[in-house]
């Protein structure tokens, strides 16, 4: 996630055993029992997508990356004892060099984007109901675009303990939603402003 509006890049979750109204909505989760943490305080930390015909057509998003870092309970509050949860791919844009990475951000993480587009060919703006339609300079049909809009994240983490070694650590194991996706996406409405918090 971004850096630049938190202390030291990190973002605390909170653990949570409430049934969350939005499960149900957005689709199977796996059973996370007692291990499931929440990060809600979202705001500002992405942009603000306003879908209408004065600011569009936008592309895809940008891709971000979340990155999670551990420490036992008693260690929260000491930024130093943090390790990072392991087995996570490299985030795409730390290996660009035409991207500005931040010294200090971690490298690893998984890539998401807060909106997708999808554009097609139309004869007409009655064909475009539910997107952004733009005529051709011709007069002779136009596109229409889509939006497809990031309402929720949730990434798997398991324990592993290594007996050899005395330690154990938390590794990666892909996204909750279906096929592994770490992310569910809603048609976005046109009209509507997207805030991301």
């Amino acid at each position: 996630m971004p850096s630049q509006n938190d202390e030291a890049g990190l973002q605390m979750m909170r653990w949570t055993n409430e049934e969350n109204a939005q499960e149900a909505y957005l689709g199977e989760k796996v059973d996370v029992g007692d291990n499931y943490f929440l990060v809600q305080q979202t705001q500002d930390y992405f942009p603000v997508l306003n879908l209408d015909q004065n600011h569009g057509p936008f592309g895809s998003a940008s891709p971000l990356c979340i990155h999670i870092d551990w420490a036992r309970q008693e260690q929260k509050k000491m930024v130093d004892m943090y390790k990072t949860v392991l087995g996570f791919p490299n985030c795409t844009n730390s290996l660009n060099p035409k991207f500005r990475w931040q010294q200090n951000d971690p490298r690893t993480g998984v890539d998401f984007k807060v909106w997708k587009q999808h554009a097609q060919r139309v004869d007409s703006e009655s064909q475009c109901s539910d997107g952004l339609y733009y005529a051709n300079g011709n007069g002779q049909g136009g596109k229409c675009y889509t939006y497809m809009i990031l309402k929720r994240i949730c990434l798997m983490v398991a324990f592993k303990d290594y007996p050899q070694t005395s330690s154990y650590a938390w590794e990666y194991r892909g996204g909750c939603y279906g096929s592994g996706e770490i992310g569910v996406y809603e048609k976005g409405v046109p009209g509507t402003t997207f805030m991301f918090d």
